[in-house]
């Protein structure tokens, strides 16, 4: 069991005031094991699968029998976790997509002994995940694919209640592990540049009253992007995270207006109108998907909402040029604390691509407007987490990397080798919503699959 860091909401950086303010991949299967076994239908072959850089876990665990996980471990290696040994060739096959584009052969594919299968796993996760987070001081669920067994988070009061709940759903001791962990806190150059056009990456500045400036906010801009989804063809979009916009997706929607770099470039506490850039129109409510709340049928209920990413889209007004397909590239990395400086001669990311699901032990980036240029690897993928303030966000990933107040909304990719070392292209995967603020630096994102489940298709390049 290792120590984890507690977590906090990187957003919303209080200006004037305190510093620092999917398609579901665990797909709901009830029922038994025989019962859940049966019902899983192949719906995609190795085949097709091996055409895709990213496949879909559970597509990959209705073509391959015993299938288990995939990933890098701790050496880099590519790997497939199975309980059955003969069935090294169908993985390859279905794997084959993620292994080329990452440049390995198939004969480079690791196998890992299984106990249990993805199937198995699942099944156990969903009749107990709801159940353990309900526990007070209950931080986050997992499938923990490297290690072959569920994981779970919570404070010092939670651990005992986690495993004991767990336990009395009948999962084996072998198959789950419950870990120290504090929950997500709300705590609501790249910052002081006006950039016209418009790129991901840099400051946006929200929250004002009557046109005078009160409580001002700052956050980073994720990515801009063209919806493809009626009614808003054709527009011109930027994503940044829902926190971001200071309101709620299950009242009326409150259009929250977004500035860049600031609202009050003069400080003369009124708003700089030159720096409008444009207003919120799309904020998902936090009931969008049933399926974050029929789980919870018949087990102690969740409180507060729950959401499978944390995006919501603006639309920039009509006299603000934005750069599709562009992020801000600082001009030095650094795993914890990046510099702010843009690189002169290069200054930004090209984005050529987009990557649905968080794979364990890869390496992603993300820039922000309080630490810059960080990244790490993957720790959890499809992680349920919920936060201080009872706000559930399903199927989120997990990143051993540094981050900030301020740095919500910052875009998330990775390097197209997905190897680590970034060139000026890169692969967008998600939007940073909340980040460590004890323990070993870690931030969390949601994928691209989530962002795109809730907001519709996205051109971001």
């Amino acid at each position: 069991m290792h120590e984890r860091g507690a977590l906090l909401w990187c957003g919303a950086l209080v200006l004037g005031l305190v510093a620092c303010s999917q398609n579901d991949i665990t797909s709901p299967v009830s029922g038994d094991l025989a019962t859940a076994s049966a019902s899983l239908t192949p719906s995609i072959g190795a085949l097709q699968l091996s055409q895709q850089e990213t496949p879909d876990p559970n597509d990959v665990a209705r073509a391959v029998p015993g299938f288990a996980g995939y990933f890098l471990d701790e050496a880099g290696r590519p790997t497939v976790a199975l309980t059955d040994p003969n069935q090294v060739a169908s993985a390859q096959q279905a794997l084959a997509g993620w292994l080329s584009s990452r440049g390995f052969s198939a004969a480079s594919l690791e196998v890992r002994p299984a106990r249990y299968d993805w199937n198995q796993l699942h099944a156990w996760y969903n009749r107990v995940w709801a159940t353990a987070l309900s526990v007070s001081g209950a931080a986050y669920s997992d499938v923990d694919e490297a290690n072959n067994r569920l994981r779970f988070g919570g404070d010092l009061g939670a651990v005992s209640a986690i495993a004991t709940a767990v336990t009395a759903a009948g999962i084996p001791a072998d198959a789950f592990v419950v870990e120290r962990a504090s929950r997500v806190r709300l705590l609501a150059d790249l910052q002081t540049s006006r950039v016209r056009p418009v790129l991901g990456g840099y400051q946006i500045n929200f929250l004002n009253v009557g046109g005078a400036v009160g409580v001002s906010l700052l956050c980073t801009l994720g990515f801009n992007a063209i919806s493809e989804a009626p009614p808003f063809i054709p527009n011109r979009s930027y994503v940044t995270n829902a926190h971001c916009t200071g309101t709620s997706g299950d009242a009326a929607l409150i259009p929250m207006d977004h500035y860049q770099p600031i609202q009050d470039s003069d400080g003369d506490r009124m708003v700089n109108a030159e720096n409008f850039i444009g207003s919120e129109v799309d904020d998902p409510s936090t009931t969008i998907t049933l399926d974050c709340v029929d789980l919870l049928e018949g087990v102690p209920r969740l409180p507060g909402p729950c959401r499978w990413s944390d995006a919501a889209r603006g639309e920039y007004a009509d006299d603000v040029p934005f750069e599709l397909g562009r992020i801000a590239r600082p001009a030095a990395f650094d795993p914890v604390l990046g510099t702010l400086e843009i690189d002169p001669k290069r200054p930004f990311f090209k984005i050529v691509g987009e990557q649905a699901f968080a794979v364990l032990g890869e390496t992603v980036n993300k820039v922000g407007r309080t630490t810059g240029w960080t990244g790490g690897e993957v720790t959890g993928t499809c992680v349920d987490i919920i936060t201080d303030d009872h706000f559930l966000r399903r199927c989120q990933a997990q990143v051993a990397a540094g981050s900030a107040g301020g740095d919500s909304g910052s875009p998330v990719f990775t390097s197209t080798s997905r190897k680590g070392k970034v060139s000026d292209k890169v692969i967008l995967a998600g939007i940073l919503w909340g980040g460590s603020i004890e323990g070993e630096p870690q931030f969390v994102y949601s994928p691209m699959w989530n962002i795109e489940r809730e907001l519709g298709p996205l051109k971001t390049h």
